[in-house]
């Protein structure tokens, strides 16, 4: 800005000392009308610096208030006591399948039922809020066993789950299946035993358990 300025008066001392030579009149217009014109562009080159200098100014300030609204946002808890859905449940005891196929399995004792959307008397989840869940169980069967199982929603079976121990004599065959399903206010969800290859016992004890567990992701 400084050596605008200077610039800005050496142009008009040179145009002063034009107009007191000898000069007609029409050459000193031209030069009254040069130092009008560099006077104009010396006055708005500052503006134009002072106002890069606010806007400057107002930049950085945003910017500390977007990282500031950022971070407050995380701190925020969800404070909806609706929105903390989760359960965790498992079977007592060890239970024989045997003829006993297209039969809701229910997961009789819970570690955690966050909501209380989950009834282990019949094994059932009831969807409290529209959202997106995460379900997952776990098959434990005995040597020989080939047990068959599928996540249910409202009747429909969505995913199955193959535990085949036909082969096996000695190790106990484990399987585990996930699913991420968006759900409707009030949807059943449970878990079954299918199909006409189910037979074995349903293994749950100190060594391992069969379990159903499904939380809510988020709401839609």
């Amino acid at each position: 800005m400084k050596m605008h300025s200077m610039c800005a008066f050496t142009l008009l001392f040179f145009s002063s000392s034009c107009l007191s030579a000898n000069m007609d009149d029409s050459d000193k217009g031209k030069i009254l009308e040069l130092e009008r014109k560099v006077v104009m562009m010396s006055d708005l080159y500052e503006e134009v610096m002072r106002s890069k200098t606010r806007i400057e100014e107002l930049e950085r300030k945003v910017q500390e208030c977007s990282c500031s609204a950022t971070h407050k946002r995380l701190l925020i808890p969800n404070t909806n006591p609706s929105l903390h859905i989760a359960f965790d449940a498992m079977i007592s005891g060890s239970r024989d399948y045997v003829g006993h196929a297209d039969v809701t399995i229910v997961f009789d004792e819970v570690l955690t039922n966050r909501g209380d959307a989950y009834q282990k008397d019949i094994g059932l989840f009831i969807a409290p809020v529209t959202g997106t869940y995460l379900f997952s169980w776990t098959i434990r069967s005995d040597s020989g066993s080939s047990f068959v199982s599928g996540l249910f929603v409202n009747g429909i079976r969505k995913v199955a789950l193959h535990t085949d121990g036909s082969a096996q004599r000695i190790l106990v065959p484990v399987a585990t299946k996930t699913a991420i399903l968006d759900l409707d206010v009030n949807d059943h969800v449970f878990i079954k035993a299918i199909g006409t290859i189910t037979r074995g016992l349903l293994l749950s004890d100190i060594n391992g358990h069969s379990s159903f567990a499904g939380t809510l992701l988020f709401t839609n």
